[in-house]
């Protein structure tokens, strides 16, 4: 079951743009429909996953760049970052926050990258979102139906930036990714300091990835 939600969590950013269509307020601003990117993008990522599970098995690194070229730009990494960071974002320089962003990408895409593998037969149903056409911050909502029949909520929070829809935050259950990756990181950086963190997560991670698509 645990390697299932990590597989969950690896897709469910992904989820969030499977919605009704909403545009912002300004007129000039007309954003890809939500249902529109989302889907291509869900059906780009499982489609490329079946195609080459055997070849990203061998080379995890050509796994990491797909995700990134496909999932991660329609993630505000900025602003999940400084969420996750909390109280001590604040403090931070913009350098700090840069590199600890960066860090926390290469943390992402890595950690749900391996789990994707997990990700075969489940089921997803999309629930309407319920906010107004102007709406510039929403929460959309899904289940993932497991082979078991088991009946996942995952919700997400997406708000547009430079008129694109971006995830900032999002859950499985009750289990909100900023709230639990805060957790995580405000006992080490009071123990060692941000620096410390950072310096360890690009140690474990990296600080980028190259696409070999590009």
């Amino acid at each position: 079951m645990r390697i299932f939600i990590r597989s969950l969590a690896a897709l469910v950013s992904t989820l969030a743009f499977v919605s009704m269509p909403l545009m912002a307020q300004e007129k000039a601003c007309e954003p890809t429909p939500p249902a529109e990117l989302g889907e291509q993008t869900v059906n780009t990522l499982l489609s490329e996953l079946t195609e080459r599970r055997e070849e990203f098995k061998k080379n995890p690194e050509a796994l990491y760049a797909m995700i990134e070229r496909e999932l991660v730009p329609l993630v505000d990494l900025q602003r999940m970052s400084e969420l996750v960071l909390g109280k001590h974002a604040d403090d931070a320089s913009p350098e700090q926050i840069d590199r600890f962003a960066k860090a926390f990408k290469q943390m992402i895409i890595q950690t749900y990258g391996n789990a994707l593998y997990g990700f075969d037969d489940e089921k997803i149903e999309f629930q309407p979102v319920d906010a107004p056409e102007d709406a510039t911050d929403i929460t959309f909502q899904a289940v993932v139906i497991t082979e078991e029949g088991d009946r996942i909520p995952v919700d997400m929070d997406m708000h547009l930036v430079d008129c694109e829809w971006k995830i900032y935050d999002g859950s499985i259950g009750n289990l909100s990714f900023v709230t639990n990756y805060r957790g995580q990181f405000n006992a080490q950086i009071r123990a060692g300091g941000l620096d410390a963190l950072i310096e360890k997560m690009e140690s474990r991670y990296g600080s980028g990835v190259s696409d070999p698509a590009q």
